[in-house]
Parts: C-alpha cells; sequence; structure tokens
C-alpha cells in the first residue's frame, strides 16, 4: 500500500489476546501487548528505509490507555479493540461515553473496532461541528476461522479486511476485501 498511498498510518491497540497476563488476570500496562510488540517491530524495520517508508506513521495508544485516535484530513479516527464491550451492541454506548471521560476517541468521527469478527457499518452520533454523522466500524476477522468463537457462540463469520479512504471531504471507498 506504501507504493501507492501518499500518507499512511498504521496502528495498533491492546487487545484481549495479547495482554500480558497470568491467567485472567493483566499484568503490567495496557502496553504491555504482543500485539503492539509486534507493530513496533514493524516501525523499526520502516524506519530502517526512510526512502520508501517515510510517509508511513505508526500510532499507537499511551502507556495506560486501551484506545488511540488521530486526525486524516480532519476526520478523527478512533481506534480500540472491542473487548471494553461484552457485546457489539454495547460499542456505541461505550463510545458516547468516552466523550465524558476525555478519553482519546472522545471526538472520533469514526470508531474502529475489531474483536467481535463480523463486519458491522453503523452510524452512532452526529458531529455537530463537522455536520456528518459519527460511524463506527466494525472489521471483520483477518483470520480463516476461530473454532473457539464457532464453538462459543455457535456461529463463524468470513475472513476480510476493511479498507476505507479518508480525505479532506471526509471517508469514502469502502470494501471488504
Amino acid at each position: 500500500i506504501a507504493k501507492h498511498v501518499p500518507q499512511v498510518v498504521v496502528s495498533a491497540v491492546p487487545s484481549n489476546h495479547g495482554r500480558w497476563r497470568r491467567g485472567k488476570d493483566a499484568l503490567g500496562s495496557p502496553k504491555d501487548d504482543f500485539g503492539l510488540e509486534n507493530l513496533v517491530a514493524v516501525a523499526d524495520a520502516c524506519a530502517l528505509n526512510p526512502d520508501a517508508f517515510g510517509h508511513v506513521s505508526f500510532v499507537v495508544p499511551d502507556t495506560w490507555q486501551e484506545s488511540v485516535a488521530f486526525d486524516i484530513h480532519g476526520t478523527i479516527v478512533g481506534v480500540v479493540h472491542g473487548h471494553q464491550s461484552n457485546r457489539p451492541d454495547g460499542i456505541p454506548l461505550w463510545g458516547a461515553k468516552q466523550t465524558h471521560g476525555g478519553q482519546p476517541v472522545a471526538d472520533a468521527d469514526i470508531l474502529l473496532t475489531g474483536h467481535f469478527h463480523h463486519l458491522r457499518v453503523q452510524a452512532t452520533g452526529y458531529n455537530s461541528q463537522a455536520k456528518r454523522s459519527k460511524w463506527w466500524f466494525q472489521a471483520p476477522t483477518l483470520d480463516n476461522g476461530s473454532d473457539w468463537y464457532r464453538l462459543r457462540g455457535g456461529d463463524d463469520s468470513d475472513p476480510g479486511l476493511l479498507v476505507f479512504t479518508g480525505t479532506s471531504e471526509g471517508w469514502s471507498d469502502l470494501e471488504v476485501l
């Protein structure tokens, strides 16, 4: 992608999958996460070749945060894994409450999650300053199925990659590949 796009933002957040833990107890800070460590390794490798990857930025949450937000041409994109809610239907309310707590995703026009395996795109509120809807994009799973997920819930999901373009006009070109 980096060869074809003038600006690339790569982000990762802690999850319930890669968190450093003993049994079910989380240890350390949210940043003590193997998924985040993988992204740091990729960022370090890209830094070795700034001619090819100088336009690629990497965004991760602060040490004690589980979410992050960044600006893409005036659209605030918030990222959180999604395990903060037990059910997908709880994510819009969780996102709305982030405003009152002044959390990183408080001003997000787009909230990205991945925990729930199935693609979902839903308007979840309104940004009165930008005069446009706020959106929740629940990304599909990247893997080709999860026995744990299928056995626990009796359901499975098709793998996919959620892709959209951010411009000064907002977001567009939503695709699941």
